[in-house]
């Protein structure tokens, strides 16, 4: 990577699977998950639709895409606003460095901000987190707050 990394953030859309594919897979391996092949093909329509509340960002670093944020826009039940409930977030660690993990974050948040939810949160897998930043943590989940 080159000091002049162009960074940007988007909505997942409908042509994005080719990109959105190999970033999911790689999520899946480092959490030690596994998905059936059409239930992957159902999460990215799912994603790219705006289907159910779920929608997802991606950061690219000069036109590659290199990380993904999912999440869901739910109604809190007893203050009547939404919230972002972000559930999957993960950056290429090659562009870790760069700062595509925070950037993606803050296009997260401003979409939040503009859709009128005061509130993101989301939690990270302790062993998945880099702790660089990270607060006291009293269970093997790390949950984040912030103000949209």
């Amino acid at each position: 990577m080159t000091q002049n990394n162009i960074l940007t953030t988007r909505t997942l859309s409908p042509g994005d699977f080719d990109g959105w594919f190999p970033l999911w897979n790689e999520y899946l391996g480092t959490n030690n998950a596994k998905m059936r092949w059409p239930d992957r093909r159902a999460l990215f329509a799912k994603l790219a639709g705006q289907h159910e509340n779920s929608a997802a960002m991606v950061v690219e670093c000069n036109g590659k895409m290199v990380g993904i944020a999912h999440y869901q826009i739910c109604l809190s039940a007893y203050v009547f606003e939404s919230a972002y409930h972000v559930q999957d977030v993960f950056i290429l660690p090659e562009y870790q460095s760069c700062r595509a993990g925070a950037h993606l974050m803050r296009a997260v948040y401003q979409s939040a901000h503009q859709n009128g939810a005061p509130a993101v949160y989301w939690l990270a897998a302790e062993n998945t987190y880099r702790p660089e930043a990270a607060a006291a943590a009293t269970s093997t989940f790390l949950q984040f707050r912030k103000a949209a």
